[in-house]
């Protein structure tokens, strides 16, 4: 096929001349009924003649029939290469293609049907490729597909990563405490004030592919606030009022006298000294006695002897003390007599009460404002 009824007259054909004669068929133009491939198509020839030298001697036919085939020729279409962002969904275009082995002079091939089963949806992941399929091309003037054998190429479709922005959140954190930081990098301990890069990377989960994406990831900034110091409240001067001591009752003292001691005189008999016969002018001395711790009333010196008492003597009243001898009286005598002490009074304890303070009124904290920078 070459896009015309045009035929080349390869051979020509006569009948048997007469021997020794030089006849040949010669000239002459042929064309197809049309310029469409087919087989068998009818050919018509025209223009012929006869020439040799012996020819005037001939008359033939100028015109003639026959029958010849007509081939599809060579087309190669082949879709374009395309690209497209993970995510988006793609659609051929009919257009996309180019013809390598290109139609004959003045046809075109306006359209081609093209698919990519595997590439068209969101979902087909970076990088492919994946085939873009041409097909079904569609006659456009003078172009007819069944005059060509038509060899079709696939294209490649690659799938880019798309744009995804991945931005770590704003953090502020006490001075000494540790932030918990969810599925971004991890912060060291830091001292105030900052602000410190909060740096994210690596972002997985979910249905979510990294691959599928150019990701650019966006610090955030961590703020680091010193440790609030709480506010000094001083406690209000609580006056607490004199507290009067308990007025302590101490009982009187009763005074128990001793039961009375009945003390019986005794009765000291001393024997009488012997007797002496003297002479009436001599004089007798009384018989030593040892001294006794006596009082007594002190006789005229010629009716009674002489006792000596010790100095500081005291003597009860109530008690006398007779001496009996023979031929000598002797006076009464008075026993010392020592009293008993006095009672020892030991007041009671005295009890005094528990005094209870009075509440004292403490006003609740109030937050402290935050320091200004």
């Amino acid at each position: 096929y070459d896009g015309n009824n045009t035929a080349t007259i390869m051979t020509r054909t006569l009948a048997t001349a007469i021997a020794g004669d030089t006849v040949s068929y010669s000239g002459g133009t042929a064309l197809f009924s049309n310029k469409d491939v087919a087989d068998g198509k009818t050919v018509t020839g025209a223009g012929l003649s006869l020439a040799g030298a012996d020819a005037g001697n001939y008359t033939v036919n100028t015109s003639v029939t026959t029958t010849a085939n007509i081939t599809p020729a060579p087309l190669t279409i082949r879709a374009n290469d395309n690209t497209k962002v993970y995510g988006q969904t793609f659609t051929p275009a009919s257009t996309a293609f180019t013809t390598p082995v290109a139609p004959v002079a003045g046809e075109t091939v306006a359209s081609v049907t093209e698919t990519s089963p595997a590439g068209t949806p969101a979902t087909a992941a970076v990088p492919g490729p994946y085939a873009i399929t041409p097909s079904n091309a569609t006659a456009n003037g003078t172009f007819a597909p069944t005059n060509y054998t038509i060899t079709y190429v696939d294209g490649a479709l690659t799938v880019t990563p798309a744009p995804l922005t991945v931005t770590a959140s704003n953090v502020t954190k006490i001075f000494g405490e540790t932030p918990t930081l969810s599925a971004f990098t991890t912060v060291a301990t830091a001292a105030a004030p900052g602000p410190y890069a909060i740096a994210p990377s690596a972002a997985t989960g979910g249905t979510f592919t990294p691959s599928n994406y150019t990701i650019s990831y966006v610090n955030g900034a961590l703020l680091v606030t010193p440790v609030p110091v709480p506010p000094i409240v001083v406690p209000p001067v609580v006056v607490v009022p004199p507290v009067a001591p308990p007025v302590v009752v101490v009982p009187p003292v009763v005074v128990v006298p001793p039961p009375p001691v009945e003390v019986v005189p005794p009765v000291v008999v001393i024997p009488p000294p012997p007797v002496e016969v003297v002479p009436p002018d001599a004089v007798v001395p009384p018989a030593e006695t040892p001294p006794v711790a006596l009082a007594a009333e002190t006789p005229p010196a010629s009716e009674s002897p002489q006792f000596e008492l010790p100095p500081g003597t005291v003597f009860h009243p109530e008690l006398n003390l007779a001496v009996l001898g023979t031929g000598i009286l002797m006076p009464p005598v008075v026993v010392a007599y020592t009293p008993p002490p006095a009672p020892v009074i030991v007041p009671p304890p005295a009890v005094v009460p528990p005094v209870t303070p009075p509440p004292i009124y403490m006003p609740p904290e109030r937050p402290r404002k935050p320091d200004r920078n």
